[in-house]
């Protein structure tokens, strides 16, 4: 009896450990079938996303050749001033670019018929304009209210080319040379290019005659002075004194007949001087 209880009990532990062997095959063939399952399935999705980028690539590619064919060149550019219409003849990989701007009209290209000329222009039609009406031609056109509206906000996208930043002149006088000691100019440069971009009180002060002490930066002599603004009521103008003979007259060697030339620099705050001209000076003999 207590040999057969051995063996029974080898043979229980020999089932036990076949059984144990077996399990363990077992889950490492599922193991291995799983690996291989998502190797493939990384594989595939890698290979696809490489296929659908390349065939993306490859429709960019024929979307491109395909509207430059379809596109005609500019009646007025050369072979070689517009951008994809035809290859070039040294390398037919490589399409010409250029950075010439053509003026081109407003119309819908879907509206046009594909057999009528395009209405572009790389060349200037104003060639017979004189040079000062072309500036005016190429200057932004503004209505009074855009105008306003910019210089309220301290802005401008107005083109003024070759302008000339001296838009308040006057020829000087003997009244402007004496001992009154003060430039007279007239009200409607002065109110329309200085008062209006002064504070509230500033034009208060300036109106009800008691003026405002401004700098005046003479642009010839690169220096800086301070003169008083200030509306003259009995002549119904404007005058610049303060130090007008001392530091402009007698300084700058001004005389009867000599030009000068102003304008306000409104977000300095501050007033620019300019000798324009000289007048002829007769010599005694």
């Amino acid at each position: 009896k207590y040999l057969e209880k051995n063996v029974k009990a080898k043979v229980a532990n020999i089932i036990i450990y076949i059984i144990i062997i077996y399990i363990i095959l077992v889950q490492s063939q599922i193991e291995s079938n799983i690996i291989r399952k998502l190797s493939t399935s990384v594989l595939i999705h890698t290979s696809g996303g490489e296929n659908r980028k390349r065939m993306m690539q490859n429709q960019q590619q024929d979307l491109l050749q395909s509207s430059a064919v379809k596109m005609p060149p500019p009646s007025a550019a050369s072979h070689t001033q517009y951008l994809l219409y035809r290859k070039s003849s040294e390398n037919p990989n490589k399409t010409l670019v250029s950075t010439t701007l053509c003026l081109s009209s407003c119309e819908n290209p879907r509206k046009r018929n594909l057999d009528d000329p395009a209405k572009v222009s790389c060349t200037p039609s104003d060639d017979k304009l004189t040079k000062e009406e072309r500036n005016i031609k190429r200057m932004r056109n503004l209505s009074n209210e855009e105008k306003e509206k910019e210089e309220r906000f301290g802005v401008s996208t107005e083109l003024a080319l070759f302008k000339d930043p001296w838009i308040i002149t006057k020829v000087l006088t003997t009244s402007d040379l004496g001992q009154l000691s003060r430039l007279l100019l007239h009200t409607a440069p002065i109110e329309e290019h200085i008062i209006k971009y002064l504070n509230k009180e500033d034009q208060i002060n300036v109106q009800e005659g008691l003026g405002i002490t401004v700098e005046v930066y003479d642009h010839d002599t690169h220096s800086t002075y301070e003169l008083l603004l200030k509306r003259w009521t009995t002549m119904h103008s404007y005058v610049l004194n303060g130090g007008w003979r001392m530091y402009f007259v007698r300084r700058r060697g001004l005389g009867k007949g000599d030009e000068v030339g102003l304008f306000w620099d409104r977000f300095a705050s501050r007033l620019h001087f300019r000798v324009l001209s000289r007048a002829a000076r007769s010599q005694e003999p």
